[in-house]
């Protein structure tokens, strides 16, 4: 967890989710991402610029989510260090108003998920997102 994370989790006036995705790859394409040699470029930097693009977008992506304004996104998308294979993505996003907060973090994890799928597949055909899901919630 971040020391912006922290500082959010601290303000009783916030409400915060997380959501995570994770991307299994064969290991020879996980290791085109380990020394940034995907034909398509950086990956992991694309797959974050996606996240957050398609996060202010979730209004119009998921009618019935109208954003007052944007909550604070933190968006991680990283090598797994300890499952070689895995690229891990946690989106936390977290709003002093009633937004839905929880399908902006839903939605950054899905679309960052989506980028790496698409970045890689020409790799290998055997990617796989594995998970999408909400991790934690804090009120």
């Amino acid at each position: 967890m971040s020391a912006a994370q922290q500082d959010l989790e601290h303000d009783k006036n916030l409400r915060g989710v997380s959501a995570i995705a994770r991307v299994v790859l064969p290991m020879h394409t996980w290791q085109q991402l380990v020394d940034n040699m995907n034909a398509k470029g950086d990956v992991l930097a694309v797959a974050r610029l996606a996240g957050m693009m398609a996060a202010e977008q979730t209004g119009t992506l998921a009618p019935g989510y109208g954003l007052s304004h944007h909550p604070h996104l933190h968006l991680d998308v990283k090598l797994a260090p300890s499952v070689p294979g895995q690229v891990l993505v946690n989106a936390s996003a977290a709003s002093h108003g009633s937004e839905c907060v929880g399908m902006v973090a839903m939605t950054a994890a899905a679309v960052s998920a989506l980028t790496v799928y698409d970045m890689c597949k020409a790799s290998s055909k055997s990617c796989v997102i594995q998970e999408l899901t909400l991790s934690e919630s804090y009120k």
